[in-house]
């Protein structure tokens, strides 16, 4: 499940289930911020609260006027009016009538997330405390990134519409050790530990990787390619959407995907399943001094030909008596003697005639288009 969906998810059932309310995300857009990008996003005109997560780890929510304003007058009047928020400063009374909606959001975002690998950062996180000012904010989160999502609200069948800010902390990378523990393990395993740490926190990680989806490859003449025109069809077979191939911009395949869509956006599968991480397979056969390993084993050319180190020494055949291959002149078959310096007159190849002329094949510029008209539509 994506976190878009989990929000969509958590936010309809928390409203349903503690007030009976309507409460729909019609969008969601999730991205990764530093924490100066992160904190621009807060305004002084909103409900500010601060989230208290494992470890220490801290993130924040803020609503709009209009979300606070229908909360209210749900849990109040038990209806929500369709009218415009008065502009008012929020209050440590707007906070405590919001954060039974928000914990049971969190945390029906972080089950939705419960199966879904490297989302355990979802985790844990409960309203803290209501802060009167943005710019407190950056005493409070001292994360250096952050996951930041930005979820449009509506209630009640339009009856009220605003914005909803979570930003969460991306936890910081685990640091890999600078050698191998074990006293028993080698100077190569030694080596490659502290290649693995080099590459999982140096610059390495953060470089960029374009990759592109290739659909389908389709091969034409010259000819044929520059008479090409908008509106033209190629056939692609319909086999192409669960055979497209991700690739590097030099064109090195990197795996074979699917191509579909996720959330209305163009998206791929990837239906092949990685059996090690990329600096894994990079560090496959690192040697001690950190370089590639001179001796590499050939694969099996002779399948079941293993036994063969257990053939007998042939020191025991009988010798031949000296004797030599007989002269291929000498030879005889059926009292014909065989004459091998016969050679028709052709003492070398320049003596060969030259082949007979093979005529006017006239203009190929005539030969017929191939017929396509016959192909499937596409579906």
């Amino acid at each position: 499940m994506t976190p878009a969906r989990a929000w969509r998810l958590a936010v309809g059932r928390a409203a349903d289930e503690l007030f009976d309310l309507g409460l729909v995300a019609t969008s969601v857009e999730a991205r990764e911020a530093v924490q100066g990008d992160t904190l621009d996003l807060f305004s002084d005109d909103c409900l500010i609260l601060l989230l208290d997560g494992p470890e220490g780890r801290r993130g924040a929510v803020s609503i709009e006027l209009p979300i606070l304003a229908g909360l209210i007058e749900k849990q109040t009047m038990g209806v929500v009016l369709q009218r415009s928020a008065d502009l008012r400063p929020p209050t440590a009374t707007d906070a405590a009538l919001a954060a039974p909606l928000v914990n049971d959001i969190l945390s029906g975002f972080a089950r939705n997330l419960e199966e879904e690998e490297e989302c355990d950062w979802a985790a844990g996180f409960r309203y803290g405390a209501r802060l009167e000012e943005s710019r407190l904010l950056g005493l409070s989160l001292d994360a250096n990134d952050f996951h930041v999502f930005r979820l449009q609200l509506e209630m009640e069948a339009g009856a009220k519409q605003g914005e909803m800010i979570v930003v969460l902390p991306v936890p910081e990378p685990e640091p890999l050790p600078e050698t191998c523990d074990d006293p028993s393990g080698d100077e190569s395993e030694k080596s490659a530990l502290g290649c693995r740490r080099r590459m999982g926190q140096g610059a390495l990680m953060v470089a960029e990787a374009p990759l592109r989806a290739v659909l389908h490859r389709v091969r034409m003449p010259i000819r044929q390619l520059a008479e090409l025109a908008p509106g033209d069809i190629l056939p692609i077979p319909q086999s192409a959407l669960v055979e497209t191939r991700l690739e590097t911009v030099g064109g090195t395949r990197v795996v074979k995907c699917t191509l579909g869509q996720l959330n209305g956006t163009r998206a791929v599968r990837i239906t092949v399943a990685a059996t090690a991480s990329g600096v894994e397979r990079a560090l496959e056969g690192v040697g001690e001094e950190g370089g590639r390993q001179r001796h590499v084993p050939l694969p099996d050319r002779f399948p079941g030909a293993s036994g063969a180190d257990t053939l007998k020494d042939l020191d025991d055949i009988p010798d031949d008596g000296g004797r030599s291959a007989p002269d291929p002149s000498a030879l005889d078959y059926d009292g014909t003697a065989i004459d091998l310096d016969a050679g028709g007159g052709v003492e070398s190849v320049a003596d060969l005639p030259d082949l007979p002329p093979m005529g006017d094949w006239g203009d190929l510029d005539d030969l017929p288009e191939l017929a396509l008209d016959d192909l499937p539509e596409l579906k």
